[in-house]
């Protein structure tokens, strides 16, 4: 019963339905089955990546996993939906009017999307390394597409988006300068 109504839904419609549908729904399950797979072979590549513990390479691996799981995710919805006889190139047009609009509006977003590439690419700095941004000095413990997360020697985490990240000191790169100042009374001897 809904809202006082009673609906029935005789076993045959059901049967009738499935029957109609079952193209589409196994297509749809195979899509589906084709998205795991190649998620699971995206991240057992960049598991691989990850384990040659050269700082470098697990950042880009990051990146890679992050980029292409929203492209399959992308790929795998308008594939159904092209699967269920929607018209994916209408779909398309107004996502691209869609995207515009929002892109107008979320100008941040893709600013730090950008920023977040060109951090990795530029190697400007990786994980682990002991870096200063934008006047807070800590060690890099995440490079995301749209933030970085440094933590400094007093347990403090920023999260800095990478599109408002506009000076780096990169500590970890070569010799640091360590100054002590060390008072001692005149009357001793040097």
């Amino acid at each position: 019963k809904l809202g006082g109504h009673m609906f029935l839904v005789k076993y045959s419609d059901i049967q009738i339905w499935f029957e109609s549908h079952a193209r589409a729904l196994i297509f749809t399950g195979v899509i589906i089955l084709i998205e795991f797979v190649i998620s699971f072979l995206i991240k057992f590549f960049t598991l691989k990546i990850k384990k040659m513990n050269n700082k470098r390479s697990y950042t880009l691996a990051k990146l890679i996993e992050n980029i292409c799981k929203y492209i399959i995710i992308i790929i795998a919805a308008f594939s159904i939906l092209a699967t269920w006889g929607v018209n994916v190139t209408a779909a398309l047009a107004g996502v691209g009017i869609f995207g515009l609009v929002i892109g107008l509006g979320a100008q941040d977003l893709i600013k730090d999307f950008i920023a977040g590439i060109g951090i990795v690419l530029d190697n400007q700095y990786e994980i682990d390394e002991v870096v200063e941004v934008n006047g807070f000095k800590g060690k890099v413990i995440e490079i995301g597409l749209r933030n970085t997360k440094l933590i400094n020697a007093n347990g403090e985490i920023r999260i800095i988006r990478n599109g408002m990240i506009s000076q780096v000191s990169n500590f970890s790169r070569s010799f640091s300068v360590a100054a002590i100042n060390v008072d001692i009374l005149y009357n001793e001897n040097i």
